[in-house]
């Protein structure tokens, strides 16, 4: 990253210097000839840098900083979007079988518990029919109505 800050200051002092040399010349004569000149000055200036430079190594300085900002993913941040993708999951199967029902996962004593909290109540025993074979058997299981959401 240093030699880009580096390069842009020296782009920016021949700017610089060719407007402050603009200044100074006469608006007649040869002065379409020395913009060009200046201009041509300016474009040497920001291209010689690219063309001397070593692309594996700015590449490298390039794709540091991207590589070390990235934190490391915490365990907490994996299990809770697993959480709810299961849940979301459930809710869907949940909802192709006609069943409305919103969806609680949480895990303790490293054991899954899935709580439905469902429109209608009847569906009770369908429902958690429908999430043991979803969770194929695993956790425990624990259906009620919606009046007994928190």
């Amino acid at each position: 990253m240093d030699a880009v800050r580096q390069w842009a200051l020296r782009v920016c002092i021949c700017c610089a210097l060719a407007g402050a040399l603009q200044l100074l010349l006469p608006a007649k004569g040869s002065a379409r000839v020395i913009k060009t000149v200046l201009a041509l000055y300016i474009l040497v200036s920001v291209l010689t840098p690219a063309y001397t430079a070593g692309w594996g190594e700015v590449r490298a300085q390039l794709e540091q900083p991207l590589t070390a900002a990235l934190p490391e993913p915490s365990s907490e941040l994996v299990r809770q979007a697993a959480f709810e993708a299961l849940e979301k999951r459930l809710t869907v199967r949940l909802a192709g079988e006609g069943i409305e029902a919103q969806i609680s996962v949480d895990a303790s004593d490293e054991q899954l518990q899935v709580t439905a909290f469902l429109r209608d109540e009847a569906l009770a025993g369908q429902a958690q029919t429908i999430l043991q074979e979803e969770l194929n058997g695993t956790g425990s299981i624990l259906c009620r109505g919606m009046e007994g959401t928190p």
